[in-house]
């Protein structure tokens, strides 16, 4: 059942066996998991049906580390979450990730990648993917459609894309479960304890009406920043917030740290990059990938990375990395659109910070394209070290509901320069062994 927590009297007490914060991928995972258990279940979703700019302003924060999309940007706040805008790029995480690296800080899983096998292959059906197959060779019997690359330097992998919104897919399982209760428009804003238990969940709509929510057990699925944020402002009885007795909720941040460079080919070559492409095939979007092998990791100290081979000329490399040509490019858009620029002085200013890239850009489009053929875009995708400075805090300023707004600081380390770098010193050195560029 859907129901609208706008209605429910200010002060009502529910109750519940389990009672599940977030009706995101995660949140509505667990819920369907659940659903013919026999226990009642609360889901609390922040809100609706459809976006809210009211509801979605709720994830304003302030960024104060490396430069950041706005937090508001990122993460959707209503049924199905952050899937209802995700790109669905999905792969199991390789054995080596799950170990301890002498060269990489805090890393080390406590178990192996053979303990998540089983729930990849329950996930990829959830996820509405192929079949479990992530090697090239599954995909490329024979190799032939792979680049010529040392496979003892660069493996060519496989991500599967995930065509899934949750909110759209399993909408209909949550509605017809009994026992199964999801609010929308159904804020959580704080975790209420009693003695050393959670006792209530407290929740507040933007229409005005507050009311609490009592289970047995909770499942916080509002995503890593909102459950961090969550955790944290809820520290009436514990100072530090719930679960931060050992100062660890909210660090160790990490993002999809993506990074954009080039291959620029010999005169006259040409790349047969179709394995590299996304694709469907037999009904699956694939997409082929390079990273480096376990032993060059191991013998250069590097962290993992995969490079994505993107369709744009290496002409749009530079508008990617030049925020001048951003705000150009979002300037003409909205002319051809017919309307005003909405931020024209910010980004006339950005434009006016970055003249000299966006004049030479203009240049050589006009007068020398012959040069912007002769290179591919790659995304290097680079692992990050686990970093406690990297962190999600809350700032002294509070959203339209009285919770504190989150204060983003993203790091990064010399591991991860170094691993980039590096990385695509091999990478050149395997483009001039094969003849490519």
């Amino acid at each position: 059942m859907l129901a609208d927590a706008r209605r429910i009297p200010n002060g009502a007490e529910l109750r519940a066996d389990l009672c599940i914060i977030g009706a995101g991928p995660a949140g509505i995972t667990v819920a369907r998991e659940l659903a013919s258990s026999g226990l009642e279940i609360c889901m609390l979703e922040s809100g609706g049906l459809e976006p809210d700019p009211a509801t979605q302003a709720l994830t304003e924060g302030t960024s104060i580390g490396l430069p950041y999309y706005r937090l508001e940007a990122t993460r959707l706040r209503y049924f199905g979450g952050t899937s209802n805008h995700w790109e669905g790029v999905c792969a199991p995480l390789e054995p080596i990730d799950f170990e301890r690296r002498a060269w990489i800080a805090n890393s080390g899983w406590p178990f192996g990648a053979e303990e998540l096998a089983p729930f990849y292959v329950r996930a990829q059906e959830l996820c509405e993917l192929g079949p479990f197959a992530y090697t090239a060779d599954h995909w490329d019997p024979g190799a032939q459609r792979r680049l010529p690359f040392d496979t003892d330097v660069f493996r060519s992998r496989i991500l599967q894309i995930s065509p899934t919104r949750f909110g759209q897919a399993y909408r209909p399982d949550l509605e017809s479960a009994s026992g199964m209760r999801v609010y929308l428009h159904a804020n959580a804003v704080e975790l209420e304890c009693e003695g050393a238990e959670i006792a209530r969940v407290k929740v507040a709509c933007l229409a005005g009406n507050r009311f609490a929510v009592r289970a047995r057990c909770y499942v916080v699925a509002a995503g890593a920043i909102a459950n961090a944020r969550l955790l944290l402002a809820s520290n009436r009885a514990r100072r530090a917030g719930i679960g931060n007795e050992h100062d660890l909720v909210g660090r160790y941040f990490m993002e999809h740290l993506a990074v954009a460079c080039a291959v620029f080919l010999r005169a006259g070559h040409e790349l047969d990059l179709a394995f590299y492409t996304d694709a469907k095939v037999g009904g699956v979007t694939r997409l082929g990938t390079l990273n480096p092998s376990e032993s060059v990791q191991r013998r250069e100290q590097l962290a993992n990375m995969r490079l994505v081979f993107d369709r744009a000329p290496t002409h749009e490399l530079v508008r990617a990395s030049s925020p001048g040509l951003a705000a150009a490019d979002r300037v003409i858009g909205d002319l051809r659109e017919g309307r005003m620029p909405e931020d024209l002085g910010e980004d006339a200013l950005e434009i006016l910070l970055d003249l000299d890239e966006v004049a030479l850009y203009g240049y050589r489009t006009r007068f020398n394209p012959a040069p912007r053929r002769r290179g591919r875009f790659l995304i290097a995708c680079v692992e990050q070290e686990p970093n406690p400075a990297s962190r999600v805090t809350l700032s002294d300023r509070r959203d339209a509901l009285g919770l504190p707004t989150v204060v983003l600081d993203w790091r990064l380390g010399e591991i991860e320069r170094s691993t980039l770098r590096r990385t695509l010193r091999i990478l050149a050195a395997e483009c001039g062994r094969t003849g490519i560029g």
